[in-house]
C-alpha cells in the first residue's frame, strides 16, 4: 500500500463530475488566491448513505469511506490529490 485516505469527488446534484479519487489524510493547503479561486473545482467527501440502517451494516450512515492507494508492478508515476511535495524520503 502506497497511502490510505479518504475517497471523494463531485457533488452528486453538480454536472461533469469525474470519478472518485483517494485523497491523503494529510492533505497540504495552498495559500487562498480570491482572483483565481473562483475558477477551482470543489471536492466532496464520500459518506456511506444506508437510509435505513440495516443491522447488517453496523452505523456506517453518514460515515467517510476510506479508501487506499496500492503499488502496481512496473508503474514509475503517482500523482497524490491534496499534495503539493512529496512525503519523506520520496522523489520528484
Amino acid at each position: 500500500m502506497v497511502y490510505s485516505g479518504q475517497a471523494a469527488g463531485g457533488h452528486y446534484q453538480h454536472t461533469g463530475s469525474g470519478k472518485y479519487i483517494c485523497l491523503p489524510n494529510d492533505p497540504e493547503y495552498d495559500k487562498y488566491n480570491q482572483i483565481n479561486d473562483g475558477y477551482r473545482s470543489l471536492m466532496y467527501g464520500a459518506v456511506y448513505e444506508t437510509h435505513q440502517n440495516p443491522p447488517a451494516l453496523g452505523d456506517l450512515y453518514q460515515n467517510d469511506v476510506p479508501c487506499s492507494v496500492c503499488l502496481a508492478r512496473e508503474k514509475t508515476t503517482l500523482m497524490i490529490p491534496g499534495r503539493s511535495s512529496c512525503y519523506n524520503g520520496w522523489t520528484k
